[in-house]
């Protein structure tokens, strides 16, 4: 890169011989201030080139951020970064603060490189506040199904900054200062501490780039070499080489199980990684042996070592169950409690492990001689995929939203066309996010494509729809003042909106502290194309408080000390609300935790918003909630008529009444049914109130839906409902998508 610098130098070696030859001392100094400014300027390009290539690393989608360190001299930040199989990479990101940031006032900059988000949910690179454009297209800055962006390079040359993008042409930025200062800082703030989730980083022109954090995103479980297993025999010993990934801070167990006889060995050569040791006995003819993982922060993993071998004192069942026998024994038992196996003569049965965690019992019997034996059966835990929905049918100009699924395995995510784009956003079953882009329609015709989520062997398929830009996919019917706290269900869409009806809530602000106040010509019956930024949230019921979810997370309060309304991936109490409607339809909301925890409306004309304070005042109103039209559904063409059992189809949450294995009741209150649903072996119940008997086909019920199992809180909502069909004693109650319940009225 030194030649670019080239012309710098010969211009001060002429001046330098300009002034006087015989002052070899002067000329020797002078020489050497020039090639300190050549360095200097070369430091220029490379600190560039490197934020550059920080900021790539940051928005590909394949790391998450494991560590953050300050610099021993203030310059800025050390970031560890981990992808999605433990491997590390390091980067270095400066902010400026060990010298003057910029320039000291000569001709000429440094560029201040940045990226900002656009409309299609992309990231596109900046030069100087200005979109970077190669033939007049703005350059993508994140990374698409796991290809990283084209990345800008700079250099100087001839005086002037110059930059290309891959193998483009450079193109000329403008004139390079003479003299070198710090360039300005490219990440001016890495905050590790707002968010549990993320790393936020702050660039110097505001924008912020979120990161997932290596703890939320990785999850304890073991990854185990079994070559070495496949040609196992009885008498000898393999090793197999293991590397268990963790969040980052849980510390891990680990523990084997293996027949009587056996020999078994953790051997760590390193915090994560080792090897597995088992001594096979001669006498063995097949085995499996279990490798249970233990983590600080109470999760575990279970992983079955197959070995082809099996011996009487132990068995190890798959999540799908199975049957064995005993051979000549008498006498079988299964130990209390463990209904899931089941004994036939010397016959045992283990029914389908549809529980999310591994489980064991002991089974004791005799041999010819009398003798009382015990055998340990274990069977593995039932990994799992659940989808919220099986499509998504998205807006024709395209959108941002957060599809949401249930699974106790790490699971990737793979889109089967390029106009969808996915980045993921974190024992049983827990939520998993995923922010889906679907770039706007403009091919002319409507169009489809799959998202496929899978781990392994396990995988579910979700089917994305939409139509061609111009075609309206809208089904709200404009949005009705709520005047009675008892208008609102579980499930409804609202939109917040002033007093004064002239401004609803819309976005998230940049930092992410309070929501823009959008104006509306009228809040009373939006029509059914929403006013563009104005965000609509769906309200939940957990216990006797609301949630508020906006596609990407839960409304909260969250500050004891400053007015901030946030979104947050996990409900706690600050995302728990209270809601009271007055008749005038005045709503006062106000979360369960924090000393600012009323949800309002900032009146002054400078700083419009919508965020949480301690009270109302002169400048902070309270709120109006509009609540979505429902609209009528066609009761013949409802996928719950399909259905022909009495039972729960709530998608992902289903529960069909098994004869011979539950039990199910009626109750009546004068017309009003409750139809329950028992399984008295696993304490589960499953009842349904509020339909009454003197309603027709086509007719709305709210329902009430309380499902537990034990002590354990299923399902417990309010849901609005049609009377879908009635055929002799059953009753179809359906939502139109498929969704409902067949009870016996």
């Amino acid at each position: 890169m030194r030649k670019f610098y080239y012309l710098f130098f010969l211009a001060g070696l002429t001046l330098l011989l300009g002034v006087g030859c015989n002052n070899l001392d002067e000329v020797n100094e002078k020489l050497q201030d020039h090639e300190n400014r050549l360095a200097k300027l070369e430091k220029a390009v490379s600190d560039l080139n490197s934020q550059v290539g920080v900021i790539q690393t940051l928005l590909s989608g394949k790391y998450f951020v494991q560590g953050v360190a300050t610099l021993e001299d203030g310059s800025g930040y050390r970031l560890t970064l981990l992808d999605d199989k433990g491997n590390v990479v390091e980067r270095t990101v400066l902010n400026g603060k060990d010298g003057k940031d910029g320039t000291d006032g000569k001709d000429g900059h440094t560029p201040q490189i940045g990226v900002k988000l656009f409309s299609d949910g992309n990231y596109y690179w900046t030069v100087d506040g200005e979109w970077l454009l190669v033939n007049g297209e703005k350059v993508r800055a994140n990374g698409i199904d796991g290809q990283d962006g084209p990345s800008p390079q700079f250099k100087i040359e001839d005086g002037n900054w110059f930059v290309k993008v891959g193998d483009g042409e450079w193109t000329l930025v403008g004139a390079a200062t003479p003299e070198y200062e710090p360039i300005d800082p490219v990440i001016t703030d890495v905050d590790t501490q707002s968010s549990e989730d993320s790393v936020i980083f702050t660039l110097a022109d505001g924008t912020t780039i979120s990161v997932p954090k290596a703890s939320s995103m990785i999850k304890l479980h073991i990854v185990v070499d079994e070559t070495a297993l496949e040609t196992a025999t009885p008498g000898s010993s393999v090793s197999a080489p293991y590397e268990v990934f963790a969040p980052n801070g849980v510390t891990f167990t680990i523990d084997t199980y293996e027949p009587q006889g056996w020999e078994v060995s953790v051997i760590p050569t390193g915090a994560t990684k080792g090897n597995i040791k088992i001594t096979i006995p001669a006498d063995a003819t097949s085995s499996k042996i279990l490798v249970v993982l233990e983590g600080s922060d109470g999760s575990n993993y279970t992983k079955v070592l197959r070995l082809g071998l099996d011996y009487a004192s132990q068995t190890i069942i798959d999540a799908a169950g199975g049957s064995f026998s005993l051979g000549s024994v008498t006498n079988v038992k299964v130990e209390d409690g463990a209904s899931w196996i089941t004994v036939s003569g010397n016959m045992v049965t283990v029914s389908q492990n549809d529980t999310y965690d591994s489980r064991t019992a002991i089974i004791t019997y005799e041999d010819a001689d009398g003798n009382v034996h015990t055998m340990t059966v274990i069977q593995a835990q039932k990994d799992a995929i659940i989808l919220s929905a099986n499509s998504i049918e998205a807006d024709p100009e395209g959108e941002e939203t957060t599809f949401v699924l249930s699974a106790n395995v790490d699971v990737q995510a793979k889109a089967s066309v390029s106009w969808i784009q996915i980045a993921p956003v974190t024992k049983g079953l827990e939520n998993k996010y995923f922010n889906l882009t679907v770039e706007e329609n403009g091919t002319g015709a409507d169009r489809s494509g799959t998202i496929l989520f899978s781990c392994g062997d396990l995988s579910q398929t979700v089917t994305v729809t939409q139509a061609k830009k111009g075609s309206s996919t809208t089904t709200n019917t404009g949005f009705e003042l709520v005047t009675d706290t008892s208008d609102l269900e579980d499930g409804d869409r609202i939109i917040l909106v002033s007093l004064t009806d002239d401004y609803a809530m819309g976005t998230a602000s940049s930092n992410g502290t309070y929501r823009y106040a959008i104006t509306v010509s009228s809040a009373e019956g939006f029509p059914e194309e929403i006013p563009q930024n104005v965000i609509p949230v769906t309200i939940g019921i957990t216990g006797d408080k609301w949630t508020m979810e906006d596609g990407t997370g839960y409304l909260a309060s969250q500050s004891n000390s400053a007015n901030q309304l946030v979104t947050v991936k996990e409900v706690t109490d600050y995302a728990k609300w209270s809601i009271a409607v007055a008749a005038d339809g005045t709503a006062t909301i106000k979360a369960s935790a924090g000393a600012r925890s009323l949800l309002g409306f900032n009146t002054s004309s400078a700083a419009h918003r919508f965020n949480c304070y301690e009270k109302t005042s002169s400048s902070v109103s309270l709120v109006k909630i509009y609540k979505e039209k429902s609209a009528p559904i066609n009761i013949e063409e409802d996928p719950i008529r399909e259905k022909t059992e009495y039972g729960c189809y709530l998608g992902g949450a289903e529960r069909i009444y098994m004869k011979g294995f539950d039990q199910y009741l009626r109750d009546y209150s004068d017309s009003q049914v409750t139809f329950v649903i028992l399984q008295k072996t696993d304490d589960e119940q499953l009842e349904v109130s509020g339909y009454d008997t003197n309603l027709s086909p086509g007719d709305k019920v709210k329902l009430s839906i309380n499902w537990r199992k034990g002590l354990s809180t299923i399902l417990d909502k309010s849901a609005t409902m049609y009377v879908v069909k009635e055929e002799g004693s059953k009753v179809w109650l359906g939502n139109g998508k498929g969704e409902g319940f067949i009870i016996r009225k």
